[in-house]
């Protein structure tokens, strides 16, 4: 049996079959078992032809995949009128995590653009007895049909291993599941016939056991590689065009959570901390404006008026000047003076007779006295002056955040031109919640506790993060994006901290 590395090759006389399917299913067993149809082998013959060592390979538990990367091989078995190029990927769902699962569908979305050109069929590997399908596979599955373009709807098939004559009961879970993955057919398989060549030590009835499932077997592989061969070659062009969307959709969402985490989350800080400062400022010129007191006529002031011919009316009961420029020198005449009235003053404090009044050389000036707090003074400017300062830098952080808001708008209608094209081109449309079922992986990994749980949590959390995102763009479809994306903020950087 002559096997070589995959063939790049646009020759329809080839055929690239690739097999999908979680760590258990018997996905590499299954390969083994076809190798005997392939190369024509028969129940009775003493020999059985494995294309994967699996003895090897399963050194690191069923739990783990046995292989870390894609394995491709090409054959030209004597059963069929074509070649074939296996793809056999990694099982996902082992022990290594979510990882490891996202890592597989990267080495999918490499082969597809670097090595092979078209496919013929793309093959799922399901255990006809699951009764129902774990949260990791509904994501698994979502992750891998949003991968392919919908070109491939007739040359998808399931193949059931662990089958027995009835209908798998998997089917149902498929149907009662939201992952919807279109397949031309099915078929079923039982690898237990394949698995043993040595029919003298096994007993009568698990040799006729044996017999059966190798006929079914058989019978499935004939049909299965003759539907292949009348179907036509699909062109992985529309694939790798949604595969090029996707990256530039990644490229989006990093440009996004940068600027939304990044820089429009740090602006948002700054905008706080001087609201703040206004807040504090506001509150020291109000207990503080009162930093002075004014204290009426508590200052006296002498001025000498002498020899300069000026003549006034005072009072030397009230010591108060009355008249500052009266036209009468003499005392005997202050009766006559303006500010006197029926014989009293009526300028002085206590409204005195007019006899009491003299002309002296001097005017008495009572000013008011302004007692001040300094510390109270300091702070009142203070609070001013930051106030100020503080309003005038909230003016230039909302321009930087409206700028920033722009810039971001614009990516995001980027983004969202390019779901739409995903929308048309994609293969099955996803119809459950991402979040919800990631929210029961994480609840799964806090329950369970198993080795390395802290460091798939931190993953599964990151990929929560950019599955919102995506809904914040898709939701700014059919609304204003700046109000999402202002809404959307808080409630993202709430759910971080978390």
């Amino acid at each position: 049996m002559a096997v070589t590395k995959c063939k790049k090759t646009n020759n329809n006389n080839i055929k690239n079959i690739m097999l999908i399917g979680e760590t258990g299913t018997g996905k590499t067993t299954l390969i083994n078992s076809m190798m005997n149809y392939l190369y024509q082998v028969n129940f009775g013959d003493s020999y059985r032809y494995y294309l994967i060592n699996e003895i090897n390979n399963k050194q690191g538990g069923q739990a783990m995949s046995q292989t870390d990367k894609i394995s491709t091989y090409y054959i030209r078995p004597p059963a069929t009128d074509y070649a074939l190029n296996i793809i056999d990927t990694p099982g996902f769902g082992d022990t290594r995590g979510y990882e490891f699962d996202l890592n597989i569908i990267q080495q999918i979305k490499h082969l597809f653009s670097t090595t092979i050109s078209y496919i013929d069929a793309v093959c799922f590997v399901i255990k006809a007895p699951q009764a129902r399908l774990t949260c990791n596979q509904l994501y698994i599955y979502s992750q891998l049909l949003g991968n392919f373009a919908n070109n491939l709807n007739n040359n998808i098939f399931i193949l059931f291993t662990f089958a027995d004559s009835n209908m798998p009961i998997a089917i149902k879970s498929l149907q009662d599941s939201n992952i919807n993955i279109p397949h031309n057919k099915y078929y079923k398989i039982n690898n237990s016939g394949f698995n043993t060549f040595d029919n003298k030590n096994i007993n009568k009835i698990n040799k006729i056991t044996n017999k059966l499932y190798w006929k079914m077997g058989m019978e499935t592989f004939k049909q299965f590689l003759n539907d292949i061969q009348h179907l036509e070659p699909i062109s992985l062009q529309p694939t790798q065009t949604l595969l090029r969307c996707k990256n530039e959709i990644e490229n989006y969402i990093n440009k996004i959570h940068r600027i939304k985490m990044h820089d429009i989350a740090n602006l948002d800080n700054q905008l706080k901390q001087q609201k703040d400062i206004i807040v504090q400022c506001n509150q020291d010129i109000k207990f503080n404006k009162k930093y002075s007191e004014t204290i009426k006529n508590a200052v006296f002031e002498t001025i000498n008026i002498e020899g300069k011919g000026i003549a006034t009316t005072t009072c030397l009961q009230c010591n108060f000047s009355c008249h500052d420029n009266c036209p009468y020198t003499k005392d005997c005449d202050k009766h006559l003076c303006n500010v006197i009235m029926n014989g009293y003053c009526v300028k002085c404090p206590r409204k005195c007779h007019w006899s009491e009044h003299s002309n002296v050389p001097y005017i008495l000036k009572q000013n008011d006295k302004v007692i001040i707090d300094s510390n109270a003074k300091y702070k009142y400017k203070n609070g001013v002056s930051k106030k100020n300062s503080a309003q005038k830098m909230i003016k230039k952080i909302e321009k930087k955040l409206v700028k920033s808001e722009r810039m971001l708008n614009r990516i995001m209608n980027k983004a969202l031109l390019c779901m739409n094209r995903i929308d048309v081109m994609v293969l099955a449309e996803i119809k459950y919640n991402k979040i919800e079922y990631l929210n029961q992986l994480i609840n799964s990994e806090e329950n369970n506790k198993n080795v390395g749980y802290r460091n798939r949590i931190t993953k599964l959390q990151e990929i929560k993060n950019r599955e919102h995102i995506i809904n914040i763009v898709r939701r700014a479809q059919n609304a204003k994006t700046i109000n999402v994306i202002r809404r959307a903020r808080t409630k993202i950087s709430l759910q971080d901290k978390v």
